[in-house]
């Protein structure tokens, strides 16, 4: 990912397997005896488990898969579920991921089939070693070229509970209950989960192991609630200028509403304005016909509170009305201050109050 990946020391260039950093191999050697170099080991990536129904129309959940994170780290790496032998290998470190679907299927060639309400992909992975040794030399042969692929994991949870639309229609699927734990992930022929696989590991221009981006784990889970916060999955080379285009889009629009913005304040202002009076005009009217004391501050309070939340139309159209019954009731007074601006210089030539220009 151009400028995003932080670049870091690789111990050698392994002539299969993922490259070794000096992270991984400290969190190799956790488990080791003896201490261990990276011309030692063999590293593989895996993914081992996601939130999507599978093949036997099982599911986990989301605080499921963080528990096989926290679980998986010095379990055994088998082939097909050995047990209760010891393993092959060992994983030495787990994390989870969120993804949109389109990235899961980019990455495993896999459609997830996702429960309703539930619109990203929560993926498990594993990383393991084996010893550099004869004994592990067809395991490490076939994994690099893609033969050794489907993985599966080996697990334990609280209960399987049915998932129904309703309670008395057919299961929909069913849902492991946490707490749960990881035993164990293996290679197997093909695994009960659509995309349970082995994994490439990624590298930045330099070739450098992309172990870490810049920023560590917060970098990384920045970048994760970016993508599902704008919708887009980005590229690993252009992740950067992708990220810019798109707030320089928004940068944009957000100039846009602000002339907008700029534009609509006077008017906003008149509206105001107009508003107060027709408030005004319904407070004194009313007063005028005894519908409010003169002398009760307080009720004329509330009724202004509550003509101002008239939409504007009616309260207009409240004034016309009452403005026609005060001149019914006094012919000889005119129109009150306050009354439709749209007609007050009509209703000026006619109040005898008001001099003739003539």
């Amino acid at each position: 990912m151009k400028k995003i990946y932080r670049k870091i020391q690789v111990l050698k260039a392994a002539d299969m397997g993922a490259e070794i950093s000096p992270e991984m191999l400290a969190k190799i050697n956790a488990y080791t005896l003896k201490e261990l170099s990276a011309e030692d080991v063999y590293v593989r990536k895996f993914l081992l488990a996601h939130n999507a129904i599978d093949r036997d129309n099982e599911r986990f959940p989301e605080a499921l898969i963080d528990e096989f994170a926290d679980t998986l780290p010095g379990k055994g790496f088998l082939i097909g579920h050995e047990r209760p032998g010891p393993g092959r290998g060992l994983f030495f470190d787990a994390a989870t991921e969120e993804m949109p679907p389109e990235r899961f299927v980019e990455l495993t060639g896999e459609t997830p089939r996702l429960p309703a309400g539930v619109e990203t992909v929560k993926v498990l992975w594993g990383w393991m070693y084996l010893l550099r040794e004869a004994f592990n030399e067809e395991i490490m042969a076939n994994l690099d070229a893609g033969i050794y692929r489907h993985v599966s994991i080996g697990f334990r949870a609280a209960d399987l509970n049915a998932v129904k639309a309703d309670p008395n229609g057919a299961v929909l699927y069913w849902e492991y209950v946490p707490p749960g734990e990881a035993t164990e992930g293996s290679l197997v022929w093909l695994g009960a989960q659509p995309g349970a696989t082995a994994q490439k590991a990624q590298k930045t221009e330099s070739g450098d192991i992309d172990t870490e981006k810049k920023g560590g784990k917060e970098m990384n889970e920045f970048l994760k609630r970016l993508s599902l916060k704008l919708g887009k999955t980005f590229s690993e080379d252009n992740a950067e200028d992708e990220i810019m285009a798109i707030f320089n889009e928004k940068d944009a629009k957000l100039k846009e509403l602000e002339n907008k913005v700029a534009e609509l304040e006077p008017l906003a202002a008149d509206g105001r304005a107009y508003r107060k009076e027709l408030v005004d005009s319904y407070v004194t009217l009313r007063t005028k016909l005894e519908e409010l004391p003169a002398d009760d501050e307080n009720r004329q309070k509330q009724a202004r509170e509550i003509a101002a939340g008239f939409p504007v139309e009616f309260l207009k159209s409240e004034v016309e009305v009452l403005q026609k019954r005060v001149e019914e009731k006094f012919p000889d007074e005119g129109q009150l201050k306050g009354g439709d601006p749209d007609n007050r210089d009509k209703n000026a030539k006619t109040n005898p109050l008001v001099p003739d220009d003539d």
